[in-house]
Protein backbone atom coordinates (compact mmCIF):
# COMPACT_ATOMS: atom_id res chain seq x y z
CA UNK A 1 0.00 0.00 0.00
CA UNK A 2 1.72 3.20 -0.70
CA UNK A 3 1.64 6.25 1.02
CA UNK A 4 -0.92 8.84 0.13
CA UNK A 5 0.73 11.76 1.27
CA UNK A 6 0.64 14.91 -0.28
CA UNK A 7 1.08 18.79 -0.66
CA UNK A 8 -2.20 20.72 0.35
CA UNK A 9 -1.82 22.49 -3.04
CA UNK A 10 -2.62 19.68 -4.86
CA UNK A 11 -5.62 18.69 -2.76
CA UNK A 12 -9.37 19.72 -3.13
CA UNK A 13 -10.49 22.02 -0.39
CA UNK A 14 -12.72 18.90 1.05
CA UNK A 15 -9.76 16.62 1.48
CA UNK A 16 -7.94 19.03 3.31
CA UNK A 17 -10.93 19.98 5.67
CA UNK A 18 -11.38 16.25 6.42
CA UNK A 19 -7.06 15.77 7.20
CA UNK A 20 -7.67 18.71 9.25
CA UNK A 21 -11.17 17.88 11.15
CA UNK A 22 -10.66 14.19 11.39
CA UNK A 23 -7.82 13.88 14.28
CA UNK A 24 -10.14 16.38 16.44
CA UNK A 25 -13.20 13.93 15.51
CA UNK A 26 -11.26 11.03 16.46
CA UNK A 27 -10.21 12.28 20.05
CA UNK A 28 -13.74 13.74 20.82
CA UNK A 29 -14.50 9.59 20.26
CA UNK A 30 -11.45 8.54 22.13
CA UNK A 31 -12.93 10.92 25.20
CA UNK A 32 -16.43 9.31 25.26
CA UNK A 33 -15.50 6.46 27.96
CA UNK A 34 -14.09 8.94 30.01
CA UNK A 35 -17.25 9.45 32.40
CA UNK A 36 -17.44 5.95 32.71
CA UNK A 37 -13.58 5.35 33.63
CA UNK A 38 -13.97 8.47 36.25
CA UNK A 39 -17.29 6.08 37.56
CA UNK A 40 -15.37 3.28 37.90
CA UNK A 41 -12.55 4.61 39.39
CA UNK A 42 -14.60 6.45 42.08
CA UNK A 43 -16.28 3.45 42.85
CA UNK A 44 -13.30 1.33 42.94
CA UNK A 45 -15.33 -1.27 40.67
CA UNK A 46 -16.01 -2.27 37.31
CA UNK A 47 -18.98 -3.76 38.15
CA UNK A 48 -20.74 -5.47 34.90
CA UNK A 49 -18.29 -3.31 32.51
CA UNK A 50 -16.56 -5.56 29.82
CA UNK A 51 -12.88 -5.24 29.62
CA UNK A 52 -13.18 -5.31 25.63
CA UNK A 53 -13.80 -1.60 24.76
CA UNK A 54 -10.45 -0.31 26.27
CA UNK A 55 -7.91 -3.25 25.27
CA UNK A 56 -9.53 -3.13 21.84
CA UNK A 57 -9.13 0.88 21.76
CA UNK A 58 -5.71 0.23 22.75
CA UNK A 59 -4.94 -2.50 20.21
CA UNK A 60 -6.61 -0.47 17.53
CA UNK A 61 -4.58 2.76 18.29
CA UNK A 62 -1.89 1.07 18.10
CA UNK A 63 -1.95 -0.53 14.99
CA UNK A 64 -3.38 2.49 13.16
CA UNK A 65 0.17 4.27 14.68
CA UNK A 66 1.97 1.30 13.30
CA UNK A 67 0.32 1.68 9.98
CA UNK A 68 0.54 6.01 10.09
CA UNK A 69 4.31 5.38 10.08
CA UNK A 70 4.57 2.74 7.75
CA UNK A 71 2.92 4.95 5.27
CA UNK A 72 3.97 8.25 6.92
CA UNK A 73 -0.02 9.87 7.44
CA UNK A 74 0.96 12.31 10.37
CA UNK A 75 -3.01 12.54 10.54
CA UNK A 76 -3.57 9.18 11.07
CA UNK A 77 -0.43 8.87 13.61
CA UNK A 78 -1.88 12.50 15.69
CA UNK A 79 -5.34 11.01 15.64
CA UNK A 80 -4.15 7.32 17.34
CA UNK A 81 -1.65 8.62 19.47
CA UNK A 82 -3.96 10.45 21.41
CA UNK A 83 -6.56 7.63 21.45
CA UNK A 84 -3.20 5.03 22.52
CA UNK A 85 -2.47 7.80 25.32
CA UNK A 86 -6.53 7.52 26.65
CA UNK A 87 -7.20 3.51 25.66
CA UNK A 88 -3.94 3.01 28.03
CA UNK A 89 -5.61 5.03 30.68
CA UNK A 90 -8.99 3.80 30.60
CA UNK A 91 -7.54 -0.02 30.71
CA UNK A 92 -5.07 0.65 33.40
CA UNK A 93 -7.56 2.14 35.62
CA UNK A 94 -10.17 -0.80 34.15
CA UNK A 95 -7.19 -3.43 35.24
CA UNK A 96 -6.44 -1.91 39.03
CA UNK A 97 -10.22 -1.95 39.43
CA UNK A 98 -11.29 -5.54 38.31
CA UNK A 99 -10.90 -8.63 40.09
CA UNK A 100 -8.08 -10.59 38.67
CA UNK A 101 -10.60 -13.70 38.72
CA UNK A 102 -13.08 -11.91 37.11
CA UNK A 103 -14.66 -13.71 33.97
CA UNK A 104 -17.22 -11.88 31.93
CA UNK A 105 -15.37 -9.11 30.08
CA UNK A 106 -15.62 -11.15 28.05
CA UNK A 107 -12.75 -13.74 29.08
CA UNK A 108 -10.16 -12.48 31.81
CA UNK A 109 -7.74 -10.15 32.25
CA UNK A 110 -5.20 -11.78 31.74
CA UNK A 111 -6.78 -12.79 28.09
CA UNK A 112 -6.82 -9.27 27.27
CA UNK A 113 -3.54 -8.61 28.05
CA UNK A 114 -2.10 -12.02 25.96
CA UNK A 115 -4.18 -10.83 23.19
CA UNK A 116 -2.63 -7.24 22.86
CA UNK A 117 0.70 -8.33 23.85
CA UNK A 118 0.94 -10.72 20.63
CA UNK A 119 -1.25 -8.97 18.48
CA UNK A 120 1.09 -5.91 19.15
CA UNK A 121 4.02 -8.26 19.02
CA UNK A 122 3.23 -9.86 15.92
CA UNK A 123 2.49 -6.49 14.15
CA UNK A 124 5.89 -5.71 14.85
CA UNK A 125 7.12 -8.82 13.77
CA UNK A 126 5.38 -8.04 10.28
CA UNK A 127 7.37 -4.74 10.06
CA UNK A 128 10.56 -6.06 10.56
CA UNK A 129 10.26 -9.35 7.91
CA UNK A 130 7.97 -8.10 5.56
CA UNK A 131 8.54 -5.44 2.79
CA UNK A 132 7.29 -2.20 3.73
CA UNK A 133 4.10 -1.95 1.28
CA UNK A 134 3.22 -5.43 2.64
CA UNK A 135 3.83 -4.87 5.96
CA UNK A 136 1.32 -1.49 5.55
CA UNK A 137 -1.47 -3.47 3.25
CA UNK A 138 -1.45 -6.24 6.64
CA UNK A 139 -1.17 -4.15 9.26
CA UNK A 140 -3.63 -1.71 7.68
CA UNK A 141 -6.26 -4.77 7.15
CA UNK A 142 -5.86 -5.92 10.58
CA UNK A 143 -6.31 -2.06 12.10
CA UNK A 144 -9.76 -2.01 9.94
CA UNK A 145 -10.34 -5.06 11.85
CA UNK A 146 -9.78 -3.76 15.22
CA UNK A 147 -11.76 -0.84 14.60
CA UNK A 148 -14.53 -2.51 13.94
CA UNK A 149 -14.64 -4.70 17.35
CA UNK A 150 -13.40 -1.73 19.20
CA UNK A 151 -17.42 -0.09 18.28
CA UNK A 152 -19.25 -3.19 18.34
CA UNK A 153 -17.51 -3.84 21.58
CA UNK A 154 -20.35 -2.51 23.98
CA UNK A 155 -22.54 -4.78 22.73
CA UNK A 156 -20.54 -8.02 24.12
CA UNK A 157 -22.90 -7.25 27.70
CA UNK A 158 -25.63 -7.08 25.70
CA UNK A 159 -26.85 -10.32 26.46
CA UNK A 160 -26.24 -9.28 29.87
CA UNK A 161 -28.36 -6.32 29.46
CA UNK A 162 -31.31 -7.78 28.06
CA UNK A 163 -31.45 -11.04 30.61
CA UNK A 164 -31.28 -8.33 33.32
CA UNK A 165 -33.58 -5.55 31.53
CA UNK A 166 -30.57 -2.93 32.44
CA UNK A 167 -28.54 -1.14 30.69
CA UNK A 168 -26.23 -0.11 33.24
CA UNK A 169 -23.57 -1.96 32.26
CA UNK A 170 -23.06 -1.07 28.16
CA UNK A 171 -20.69 1.25 28.35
Amino acid sequence: MASTSSTSDDLPFWVEACRTLAPAAAWVVFLSPFSTIRGVARSKSVGGLPALPYSTMVLNCSLWILYGLLTNEPTVMSANTVGLALGAYYFHVFYSNCSPTATGLPGTLKDHVQVLTLTVTLALLIVIVLPRDTAAELIGKAAVIFCVILFASPLSVLKQAISSQSAKDIP
